[in-house]
């Protein structure tokens, strides 16, 4: 694996390899950067892990949903997201107060983290429908922060979970 600090101005790519197994990997190249690991394919629980460090994602709540971002080796809550209405988008909140915010156009295909200025500092472009994938960009002013790691694997799970919950809206209207 590598930093993905490091990464930054590469181009950097989420894929699920098998298409029935919740597990995605970070490329660059035909390296791994980092992975994502759902408990199940239902869980709202997931690990993302890096050179950089590994973190948990737990998704609670059902109106407002809330995903806290905990340290794996320290065991503490280091960041929280909550979806904003209708899962289209949300804010980041980090220690110190800052916060950013996330937006994404309805059929989740694109999603991104906005600071103060008008590049956004991820995006992510999507697709595939079995096998999911991403094209990740980084803005050059986020390679400098400190939480670049799991943003980038915060926004990839958010984006699943987001994509499961509308095809599972599709589907309950569908039946």
């Amino acid at each position: 694996m590598k930093k993905i600090t490091s990464l930054a101005g590469r181009e950097l790519k989420w894929i699920q390899p098998g298409a029935w197994r919740p597990h995605f990997e970070l490329r660059v190249g035909g390296e791994i950067a980092a992975t994502l690991h759902f408990e199940s394919s239902f869980s709202g629980f997931a690990v993302a892990e890096s050179e950089d460090g590994c973190w948990t994602f737990k998704r609670s709540g059902f109106f407002r949903k809330r995903v806290a971002i905990v340290d794996r080796n320290s065991g503490k809550e280091i960041a929280s997201y909550r979806e904003g209405n209708w899962g289209r988008g949300g804010t980041l909140s980090m220690p110190g107060g800052k916060s950013l915010h996330g937006t994404s156009d309805f059929w989740m295909r694109n999603f991104r983290f906005n600071g103060e200025s008008p590049e956004p500092l991820l995006e992510f472009k999507n697709s595939g429908v079995f096998h999911h994938s991403a094209i990740v960009h980084m803005s050059p002013s986020a390679a400098d922060m400190p939480e670049l790691p799991w943003m980038v694997m915060l926004a990839w799970y958010l984006i699943m979970v987001m994509k499961r919950d509308s095809e599972a809206v599709a589907a309950a209207a569908a039946g």
